[in-house]
């Protein structure tokens, strides 16, 4: 039977910020990795602006996947939770980087031909800069852990526009790629493994 985390279960130690850091790198050069030596693309900031918005959805995807998982497989992922603040975290970083490189690089007509885009992405980052700013243990005992959780998992709404800032980016281009079809997969999975959190909830 599921359980629920409590809130010793989100205090990060130091090895978990050690190893999200690592994961983080190791993100970020696999996805260069794949454009530059699979691809053969240039090793530039385009294609480092890429990387650091794909791999803001895998890592801020880590994070959120972490919770259902827990709650089906409590023994072998509960002891992972304390992974998701700094997962999370990192893949926030991720996703202030890509806006700076994109405001740096891409020019001003390209972002005006993907205002749609443009917008689910900022309003996502919005919610994504709630839910960062409020992670720390401080805001538990500010808001209380009910109230905390409630605003950590708005971070689920923010990443189902990620999804969509992705599906219509460049008239749908992005989804046209094998490494998008792969990175949107992950992300609808770990939108799918919540869905069937609340269902079970519901079903109780």
């Amino acid at each position: 039977m599921p359980k629920k985390p409590q809130k010793h279960h989100y205090i990060t130690s130091e090895r978990a910020n050690k190893i999200s850091f690592l994961s983080a790198v190791i993100v970020f050069f696999s996805i260069m990795f794949y454009f530059v030596v699979l691809r053969g693309q240039p090793f530039d900031l385009a294609f480092a602006n890429r990387a650091f918005a794909i791999g803001a959805v895998f890592l801020i995807g880590a994070s959120y996947f972490l919770g259902p998982l827990a709650r089906f497989a409590w023994n072998t992922f509960s002891p992972k939770l304390e992974y998701r603040k700094p997962l999370g975290l990192y893949g926030f970083y991720f996703a202030i980087i890509h806006i700076l490189l994109s405001l740096l690089i891409v020019p001003g007509e390209t972002l005006g031909s993907n205002g749609l885009s443009l917008f689910f992405g900022m309003i996502a980052i919005l919610i994504f800069t709630l839910v960062a700013s409020t992670s720390m243990t401080k805001s538990i005992e500010a808001h209380g852990f009910d109230r905390w959780q409630k605003i950590q998992r708005t971070g689920y709404l923010a990443f189902l526009l990620v999804i969509l800032h992705f599906v219509v980016l460049g008239n749908g281009s992005f989804i046209n790629r094998q490494l998008g079809q792969l990175t949107l997969a992950f992300a609808a999975l770990v939108l799918l493994a919540r869905l069937l959190v609340l269902a079970f909830k519901k079903s109780r």
